[in-house]
């Protein structure tokens, strides 16, 4: 049996959803794979909850239990949340969910009726929906620039991740000028724009306008 969490999903994050009879016959076919799945002293339930989380893209999380009595799965799933709308130089343009999968392809004129913000990736390679286009913690940190941006009052024109790069260039429609971070996952988004920030308002007060950040 699924069951469907309730989440911080937005209405239109359940749409990815499938049909719950697809999810049932999936996580069947798992538990017939190996006979030691059949029994409930056996039964290896993460496994199989992480081999389905591996086929489908569009959940963010999956676990199973098992009832005291009767014999009966239960399968709770949580749709992943959408983050933003990935452009990249090969394969298009993907709609790319909080774990970094991308779970949709659309048209690049469809990306304005997403209201996602949208990401430039120039680095080369395929990505096709179910695949990881962004790790999770790149994802994160995306969504932390916007953040911090946002509450400053400085809103976001447009975001590049360069070609065989670890670097989000960010586009200010305030400043003419790049501003770029690191995203390493051990800099902080947070941490890098508050630099930013002070280098901002020192260079401000001397004049000084420059070519990049």
């Amino acid at each position: 049996k699924v069951i469907v969490l309730n989440s911080q999903a937005a209405t239109k994050d359940y749409a990815y959803l499938r049909p719950s009879k697809i999810y049932e016959q999936a996580a069947r076919q798992q538990f017939q794979k190996s006979i030691a799945n059949r029994t409930k002293l056996t039964v290896n339930s993460d496994s199989i909850a992480k081999a389905l989380s591996r086929e489908f893209p569009e959940l963010a999380d999956v676990f199973i239990t098992l009832p005291l009595i009767g014999h009966q799965p239960l399968l709770y799933i949580e749709p992943a949340t959408r983050a933003l709308a990935l452009n990249t130089h090969e394969s298009g343009t993907f709609v790319v969910a909080s774990n970094g999968k991308a779970i949709e392809q659309i048209s690049s004129s469809k990306v304005p009726g997403t209201g996602l913000p949208v990401v430039s990736d120039q680095n080369s390679g395929s990505i096709n929906v179910g695949s990881v286009a962004l790790s999770q913690s790149n994802v994160k940190f995306v969504q932390l620039v916007l953040a911090q941006f946002k509450a400053a009052n400085l809103p976001v024109q447009g975001m590049t991740i360069p070609e065989n790069s670890e670097e989000l260039d960010v586009r200010l429609m305030s400043l003419p000028y790049l501003a770029k971070f690191n995203l390493d996952e051990n800099s902080g988004a947070k941490q890098q724009i508050g630099t930013f920030l002070a280098t901002k308002h020192y260079l401000e007060g001397k004049g000084v306008t420059p070519s990049q950040y």
